[in-house]
């Protein structure tokens, strides 16, 4: 079958990409999530030395760090992926980003001051990971993205920072990942700020979520700093917009019609 290919200009950027890619805004839950980082990555003052793309895809992310740092790897599972970003690299006439094959951190040397990442976040059958635009993210939907944070002890300069999309699944009540990581800035004394960015949930995968009693996702703007200060900072959504989030979810289990809050959705985060 013959992959059809888009041509994009994002963010100054022409991006080739196999069709229904991230790039889409229409893309269903984390769609904006390079987004984010690609904005939060040009956003920084300061200049780098050598910056990390953990799962770049076709490179979008590490064409921000192309800017802010000297030298840029961009590592990903993915050889196709790699094959389009190695494409857009020439198309943009950009010199300083190495793309790689490395699953994780198996092929990456070195040490950097930024790392970034937008890892896999769906949660799903072993069977359906594949099925999935963002792919099986692991035991609970945080297992590859707390690999990724666990190699800032080998990977991340003392004083360096990171910028990841994180998603979090929540269990009665209680938050998963935000579990974790306290333990973590405990443990290895990391600075970490979450921001909330949307919570989600996937109605087709509704009874495999519930044979673990998920009540729903949250996913974040992760902020990380190696600077010896253990801190955990959470920014919570506004009461209204995460008001408005529960009750969608919350409608979205028991039935597929959901016009009415569809509209109230718009009108508090539209």
């Amino acid at each position: 079958m013959e992959t059809r290919i888009k041509t994009l200009n994002i963010g100054g950027f022409i991006l080739t990409s196999p069709e229904f890619t991230w790039a889409e805004p229409e893309r269903i839950g984390g769609h904006k999530a390079p987004h984010y980082l690609f904005d939060l990555i040009l956003s920084q003052k300061r200049k780098f030395k050598r910056g990390l793309d953990m799962g770049t895809g076709e490179g979008f992310l590490a064409f921000a760090l192309s800017k802010v740092c000297k030298e840029v790897v961009g590592v990903d599972i993915g050889k196709r992926s790699l094959e389009f970003a190695e494409e857009n690299k020439r198309l943009n006439n950009i010199n300083n980003i190495e793309f790689k094959y490395s699953d994780l951190y198996s092929n990456v040397k070195g040490k950097f001051d930024i790392i970034v990442s937008n890892p896999p976040f769906v949660f799903c059958p072993d069977d359906k990971g594949a099925r999935w635009f963002y792919g099986w993210a692991g035991k609970l939907g945080i297992e590859i993205e707390l690999k990724i944070i666990e190699g800032f002890d080998k990977f991340l300069e003392k004083g360096g920072e990171a910028f990841l999309f994180l998603s979090s699944p929540v269990i009665y009540g209680n938050n998963i990942l935000v579990k974790r990581l306290k333990k973590f800035v405990k443990e290895r004394r990391y600075e970490i700020e979450l921001q909330e960015v949307e919570l989600f949930y996937i109605k087709e995968l509704h009874d495999f979520y519930s044979s673990y009693n998920i009540d729903y996702f949250i996913t974040y703007l992760a902020h990380i700093k190696n600077n010896s200060h253990p801190k955990l900072k959470i920014i919570k959504l506004n009461f209204f917009k995460r008001l408005a989030y529960k009750l969608y979810i919350k409608r979205m289990k028991k039935c597929s019609g959901t016009d009415i809050l569809q509209q109230l959705k718009k009108i508090f985060w539209d």
